[in-house]
C-alpha cells in the first residue's frame, strides 16, 4: 500500500531489507508517495481564507495534523549527514537494522552474481562492473549507520509548537551504530575472500582500469569509512556537545572507549593482519586528532633545511589524511572544542600505549614486531 518510501524524493531507489525468504514483497518504490500527495495538496488546494494570515493558520493546521506521523516529516538535504532519519536511499527508522539487511543482500548477491549473469565466451567487463557497482552499495549502508554516531535528528516546528529543533542520537543508537562499523570491518575481509577469485575489484583512473586486490581494497575502505564516519572532529564535537548537555547521553570518551575495547579486545591473543590494520589506522586516527605532530611538523615546514626522510614521511602522510576528507562537520565547526578533541585523543594514546606494552609482554614474532611499531608511532607523537 505505503511502499518503500512516503516520497519518490527519498531516492529510496530499491527495497534493499527484502530478504531472499520474502514473500510478494515490492522491490521498487512507489511512483507517489503520501507526503508527495500532501506536498502537492499544500502547494496547489485552494484554501477558503481572505487573508494570508488565515491562509496560514489553516497551512499549520495541516501540518498539526500529522505533526507525529514519520511519513509527513520533512527534512532538508544533509550534506554533512548529520541527520541519520534524512539520509538518501536510506530505508525505515532504523538504519543499522536496515543495513544489517542490506549487507546480507550484498553477500547473497555477489556469491550468486556468477551463476546469475554466467554467458561462458563472454568478457568479464560486465560482471566487473556490476561487482564494483554492489560494492558502493555496501559503502552507501556503512555512511548511513556512521551517521547514527554523533549525530542530531533535526527538526522545523512553528512558534507554539511544543517540539525541539533538534535532539542528539540516544546513548543506545549510538553503541549499535558503533559495534555495527567495527563489526563490519571485521567481516568484509571474511566473505570478501570468499568469493571467486576471478571476481576482481577494480578502480579507474584516467581511464585506466587497476586491479586492487581484496587486502587493499578493505585497507582503503576502513582507512576512509574510520574517519569519515567513525571518528573525526566534528563527531567528537558533538558527542562533547551531548555529554555537557545530557548527562545520560553517549559521550566523546563512550565512543574512544567503545572502538579500543573492540580494535584491543582481550580474546584477539594473536591478532591477524586485519586486527592489525584496524589497531593501525585507530592509532593514525588518534595521533591526527591530537594535533601533535602536526603541530611538530608545521613548525619545520617544506622548506626548512632540518627534514629528513622521518619528517617527510609525517609531512606528506598529514597531506594524505587531509586529501581523505569529505563533507565533514570539520568544515562547519572550524576550532569548536578543539582543546577537547585534542584532550581526548592524547589521553586516549596514552591508554592504548600502557595497553599494548602490556600485549607485547606476552607476544612474539609478528604481532610483536606489530606492538612495537605502534608504541614507537605514539612515543614518537607524545614524547
Amino acid at each position: 500500500k505505503y511502499g518503500t518510501t512516503p516520497s519518490i524524493m527519498d531516492y529510496a531507489r530499491n527495497n534493499y531489507v527484502a530478504q531472499p525468504e520474502d514473500k510478494g514483497v515490492k522491490l521498487t518504490p512507489p511512483l507517489l508517495g503520501v507526503y508527495d500527495k500532501y506536498a502537492i495538496s499544500w502547494g496547489y488546494k485552494n484554501i477558503d481564507a481572505n487573508k494570508s494570515d488565515e491562509e496560514t493558520k489553516i497551512l499549520n493546521q495541516w501540518i498539526a495534523k500529522h505533526a507525529n506521523d514519520p511519513n509527513y516529516r520533512f527534512a532538508e538535504g544533509d550534506v554533512n549527514a548529520s541527520d541519520p532519519s534524512s539520509q538518501r536511499e536510506s530505508l525505515g527508522d532504523d538504519v543499522v537494522k536496515a543495513s544489517r539487511y542490506g549487507v546480507k543482500n550484498i553477500r547473497y548477491i555477489l556469491s550468486n552474481m556468477r551463476n546469475w549473469m554466467n554467458e561462458p565466451g563472454a568478457k568479464y567487463d560486465e560482471l566487473e562492473d556490476m561487482y564494483v557497482a554492489v560494492l558502493n552499495q555496501y559503502n552507501r549502508y556503512l555512511g548511513h549507520v556512521g551517521a547514527v554516531v554523533g549525530g542530531t535528528f533535526q527538526y522545523y516546528p512553528v512558534q507554539g509548537q511544543a517540539q525541539p529543533t533538534y535532539r542528539f542520537t540516544s546513548k543506545k543508537q549510538n553503541e549499535e551504530a558503533v559495534a555495527f562499523m567495527l563489526e563490519q570491518y571485521r567481516q568484509l575481509p571474511l566473505w570478501l575472500n570468499a568469493l571467486p577469485k576471478d571476481m576482481i575489484i577494480y578502480e579507474k583512473a584516467s581511464g585506466v582500469k587497476r586491479i586492487v586486490t581484496v587486502s587493499t581494497y578493505v585497507e582503503r575502505l576502513i582507512k576512509k569509512s574510520f574517519q569519515a564516519e567513525l571518528l573525526n572532529v566534528g563527531k567528537l564535537v558533538n558527542l562533547t556537545n551531548n555529554g555537557l548537555h545530557n548527562a545520560n547521553g553517549y559521550s566523546a570518551s563512550n565512543l574512544l572507549n567503545d572502538i579500543r575495547t573492540v580494535a584491543f579486545a582481550e580474546n584477539i591473543k594473536s591478532p591477524n593482519y586485519y586486527d592489525q590494520l584496524i589497531q593501525a589506522v585507530y592509532v593514525d586516527r588518534l595521533i591526527n586528532l591530537s594535533a601533535l605532530r602536526k603541530t611538530a611538523s608545521n613548525s619545520r615546514g617544506f622548506a626548512s633545511n632540518s627534514i629528513n626522510n622521518h619528517n617527510c614521511f609525517e609531512l606528506f602522510e598529514n597531506v594524505d589524511n587531509e586529501n581523505q576528507l569529505y563533507f565533514q562537520y570539520m568544515d562547519l565547526l572550524g576550532t569548536d572544542k578543539q582543546f577537547k578533541v585534542e584532550t581526548l585523543a592524547i589521553s586516549e594514546l596514552n591508554k592504548v600505549r600502557a595497553l599494548v606494552n602490556k600485549r607485547l609482554q606476552t607476544s612474539n614474532g609478528e604481532v610483536a614486531d606489530h606492538y612495537r611499531y605502534l608504541l614507537k608511532k605514539i612515543d614518537l607523537t607524545l614524547d
